[in-house]
């Protein structure tokens, strides 16, 4: 008999086929297994990052390894209507893990990050790559939670200006407390056009890394008269423009 348990959605990087058992990778199987206890006949949501879906599915046990065979489809989509990249410079590591928890939680569809001036640890090489690896988990672990199916993009530039050559198009905001108020400036924004938000590290950018960005399309902006913490200001800025600009599907 099927469990009565809450059902977890797990992440799997592998096609799913109703009906075609499928081998969980390692990863995954030690979860099912020695985390949530699962056993044979227990089920759970699966999804790959890739289709609007999540997929009822049955678990089997054997030996070290774990099955999963697909039931039925769930078609959902909680995605944000709101295209937003977020350019993050590179702060502690503690703050880091909250801010792609939570900003992923709200919907961003692409991270940024970046070295800037005011990086305690700039990040490079066998460094880089395993906390890059470690951010992804923390993305993928919030779209299990949130019930998001499309994973946010991680992208890296080893400076601001790697950073904003890579921005996309459309409204370009950046937080500094010489700008206008968020809400001031959102009035000439266009939902459809989609956002670049700029944040800096521990201590803000530098006057320089604003000019730069100013330069480049970048409207300065306030969301209020306290000092933030980073992690703080990237998700209230990110759910000040959802609320202001409309979240929706």
């Amino acid at each position: 008999m099927p469990s009565s348990k809450r059902l977890s959605r797990v992440y799997v990087d592998a096609e799913i086929r109703p009906e075609v058992e499928l081998l969980l990778p390692a990863p995954a199987a030690h979860y099912l297994k020695h985390v949530l206890r699962l056993q044979t006949a227990d089920q759970v949501l699966l999804f790959n990052g890739r289709l609007v879906s999540d997929y009822l599915c049955d678990i089997r046990l054997h030996g070290k390894q774990v099955y999963a065979r697909p039931l039925t489809e769930r078609t959902q989509d909680v995605e944000s209507p709101l295209a937003t990249t977020l350019i993050q410079a590179i702060g502690k590591s503690e703050h880091m893990d909250l801010l792609i928890q939570k900003a992923t939680e709200l919907g961003i569809r692409r991270f940024i990050l970046f070295n800037s001036k005011r990086t305690q640890s700039p990040l490079k090489g066998a460094r880089l790559e395993k906390r890059l690896q470690h951010w992804r988990g923390v993305a993928i672990s919030a779209c299990e939670q949130c019930g998001r199916n499309q994973l946010p993009e991680m992208d890296f530039a080893n400076d601001l200006s790697s950073a904003l050559a890579s921005s996309p198009p459309g409204n370009k905001i950046l937080l500094d407390f010489a700008g206008q108020s968020l809400n001031h400036l959102l009035t000439g924004c266009v939902a459809s056009d989609g956002f670049a938000l700029l944040i800096g590290a521990e201590g803000g950018l530098t006057a320089s890394e604003i000019e730069l960005a100013r330069e480049q399309g970048f409207q300065p902006c306030v969301i209020g008269p306290r000092t933030l913490r980073m992690e703080t200001a990237a998700i209230a800025m990110v759910a000040l423009i959802q609320h202001r600009m409309g979240d929706s599907p």
